[in-house]
């Protein structure tokens, strides 16, 4: 195609490959292709440092890539620095450096809609999860109506509401379970982090000393 300003939207990284996506969304129980790509980005704890967009090299399908850097002002992703590329070389067990690829555009055939990825991360919450059989015992015995009143009067209890919420979580199990959240990734959910003091208040609650778990929101 003739580009006027003889500029070319390029992307730095490694591509990934659909079957392995496939393979890593089936053992971490994700719905989908995008929650596999955007997950592994978590796991390296690089999110939104390192994203994941489509990219196209000498074959005319774009191919969903993991970015570490583009040529794009706008994108704000400079290269990651020497540490954090030593962090990805390492999850993909490889000494190989990451390749500049164009950028590729959203597939937006019935075929390649399989393998779409979104550019946003899947929403996440993180907290503790909540037995709605204990939850249940609770409610009886605080004389409240329903498990949604119990996990509420907890976050009360706690003097923490509505810095600590009770919101639906989902984990390897389909079915959603109540979840008392610490945190989220939703991009409209403007509470700051739990200090370290509120996070022990919960602990001590919950009579833990786990930390609290990102799961999918329910």
């Amino acid at each position: 195609m003739f580009n006027p300003f003889g500029f070319q939207h390029k992307v730095c990284g490694y591509p990934l490959d659909p079957e392995w996506l496939r393979k890593y969304a089936i053992e971490h129980d994700l719905d989908s292709l995008a929650d596999a790509a955007t997950d592994i980005a978590y796991q390296l704890n690089l999110y939104p440092r390192v994203r994941v967009m489509y990219a196209k090299g000498k074959k005319p399908d774009p191919f969903p890539c993991l970015v570490v850097g583009t040529n794009l002002p706008m994108d704000h992703m400079p290269m990651i620095s020497p540490e954090q590329l030593q962090t990805v070389k390492d999850f993909f067990k490889t000494k190989r450096e990451p390749q500049w690829y164009l950028k590729g555009l959203h597939p937006s055939s019935p075929t390649s809609a399989r393998v779409m990825l979104p550019f946003g991360p899947p929403q996440k919450v993180c907290g503790y999860a909540l037995d709605p059989e204990k939850l249940r015992n609770y409610a009886k015995e605080h004389g409240l109506d329903s498990i949604a009143d119990a996990a509420t009067d907890i976050a009360y209890e706690l003097k923490l509401y509505p810095r600590v919420r009770v919101m639906y979580a989902k984990g390897r199990k389909r079915d959603p379970f109540p979840c008392l959240v610490v945190g989220t990734n939703l991009p409209n959910d403007n509470l700051p982090a739990i200090t370290p003091e509120q996070l022990q208040t919960v602990k001590d609650f919950f009579k833990t000393k786990r930390e609290p778990q990102w799961y999918l929101k329910g």
